[in-house]
């Protein structure tokens, strides 16, 4: 085993993704 390393790009599109989602999600409960 190596060690891991994590790509900015990767995290930060993977952070958007999940925003995203979340607020996507949270839009449908209140509404």
């Amino acid at each position: 085993m190596g060690y891991v390393v994590v790509d900015p790009k990767w995290v930060s599109k993977w952070f958007l993704s999940y925003f995203i989602l979340s607020f996507s999600w949270f839009l449908g409960f209140e509404f």
